[in-house]
């Protein structure tokens, strides 16, 4: 049971592209608390949900641990070989992906107990986000040293393209159905859609907010629907095709 506010019509925006506009969106409010988990010692820098199985979900935190859930229940906990706080994490199947303040991003496997599959590195500074790209063989990284880095984890990790921008990375995410395209937030208030094939970038929202962008999401169902948020409080619901 959810409680759904009005309908916001948000004001149409083009970008310097000519592509991009604010849509109409919908506010739902949870109307109770189903659960409530503290598996870590220190803050969590971010919670998410399994790409392959929405039962399963993991967390990271500056205590430099990774858990995995399901349903609640805790199934794994992955111990880091880093002194550093974690700053994100994302999991498909039984791999679970993390990004670090020590610039480095690491696949482990959480049905082994957390045993350490490849380790990236590359990024000269903090990653701040992660995601795997369109199953168990590629990840997505930003870092604060404006890039976005696509890796085959395949094998032994290899770098496979690295994208470069004027403004910092601060977020990213991938479409469940479009995984050849990966959205991301800047400091600058803009938000950016890249070509992961290429490393090109294929669409430019500047000022989309007047603050950093803090978040984005694409629509589970539809690729060219994102949100995002930005340290301006507001949350802009955006249809790409326009």
């Amino acid at each position: 049971k959810s409680d759904y506010a009005d309908d916001v019509e948000l004001p149409g925006r083009e970008s310097a592209m000519g592509r991009g506009s604010f849509m109409r969106a919908e506010t739902v409010v949870p109307s109770s608390l189903r659960s409530v988990l503290r598996p870590h010692s220190t803050e969590i820098t971010q919670v998410a949900a399994c790409q392959s199985n929405p039962d399963v979900t993991v967390t990271s935190s500056s205590d430099t641990t990774c858990k995995v859930f399901n349903r609640g229940s805790l199934t794994a906990t992955i111990t880091t070989p880093t002194t550093q706080p974690l700053t994100c994490c994302d999991a498909v199947d039984d791999l679970v992906v993390t990004g670090c303040v020590d610039k480095s991003v690491r696949v482990y496997r959480a049905a082994r107990g957390g045993k350490p599959k490849v380790q990236l590195q590359g990024h000269g500074g903090k990653v701040v986000d992660v995601m795997f790209l369109g199953g168990d063989k590629a990840v997505v990284s930003a870092s604060q040293d404006r890039s976005l880095k696509v890796w085959d984890v395949s094998r032994s990790g290899t770098m496979v393209s690295t994208s470069k921008c004027a403004s910092s990375f601060n977020c990213l995410s991938v479409p469940p159905t479009s995984p050849t395209s990966c959205v991301t937030g800047h400091a600058d208030g803009g938000v950016r859609v890249w070509d992961t094939k290429t490393g090109s970038l294929a669409l430019d929202l500047p000022g989309l907010h007047s603050g950093h962008v803090t978040c984005v999401r694409c629509h589970p169902g539809d690729a060219s629907v994102v949100f995002s948020m930005g340290k301006d409080n507001v949350v802009r619901a955006v249809d790409l095709r326009v």
